[in-house]
């Protein structure tokens, strides 16, 4: 990894080699990306390991609370697809 790389440069480079190795996929809309298990649980051991977990938990509810500020019935597709994907984290 080259030094006068941009965060955004190193970071995208991360994810097209998972990618190439069938660890993470881009979803149909284009607005997510699937992982393997491998990875949500080095992710997750990652976390534990740079003791960031309760950090993590906490940007995520603020995140999605600025995403979905009320209970509205149209928005619980979208909760019930974020609280999902992110159980392993929360529980």
């Amino acid at each position: 990894m080259s030094s006068n790389k941009g965060h955004e440069d190193t970071f995208d480079d991360d994810m097209q080699m998972l990618e190439n190795f069938s660890f993470v996929a881009p979803t149909i809309a284009m607005t997510a990306w699937e992982m393997h298990r491998l990875v949500q649980d080095a992710m997750q051991w990652w976390l534990l390991d740079h003791r960031r977990v309760e950090e993590t938990k906490e940007e995520f509810v603020e995140r999605l609370a600025k995403v979905v500020p009320t209970g509205a019935f149209e928005h619980w597709r979208f909760v019930r697809f974020c609280c999902h994907m992110s159980s392993p984290l929360l529980n």
